[in-house]
């Protein structure tokens, strides 16, 4: 059934945050990436927030399940800026083994089907009663 698997159950939380736009918990909704006064997660300038959030969505791109925020622009526009830094490159892609890519690309598509389905499921029940 949907919902099952453990890359399932561990993505369940992201969902829930990515959907309610509560990327990071601790930050204010208004302070989401891509705001008319910020540009980072924490102000004008590339932070610490932004460090520490980065490898979450590189991670949600390795298993080829980003498309669960894909309809949060602010949150792709953020990480496109994020890609686009020489830092990007030096912290996260040399590093990345491509056998383990490959691998985390083949098992976040078979968990995405499961993953689209709870976060279907949760849109359902937070939409408002008619």
């Amino acid at each position: 059934p949907a919902g099952d698997g453990p890359l399932a159950s561990r993505a369940r939380p992201l969902i829930h945050d990515a959907e309610s736009g509560n990327l990071l918990p601790h930050a204010r909704r208004d302070r989401l990436p891509g705001t008319e006064t910020d540009k980072w997660l924490a102000g004008d300038e590339y932070g610490l927030a932004d460090v520490a959030f980065t490898p979450y969505l590189a991670r949600l791109e390795h298993l080829n399940i980003i498309g669960m925020v894909r309809q949060r622009h602010r949150v792709t526009d953020w990480y496109g800026r994020c890609k686009a830094r020489p830092s990007f490159h030096e912290a996260m892609v040399k590093w990345e083994n491509a056998e383990y890519l490959e691998l985390m690309r083949r098992r976040g598509a078979e968990a995405w089907p499961q993953i689209e389905a709870i976060s279907r499921a949760r849109r359902s029940a937070l939409a408002p009663s008619a």
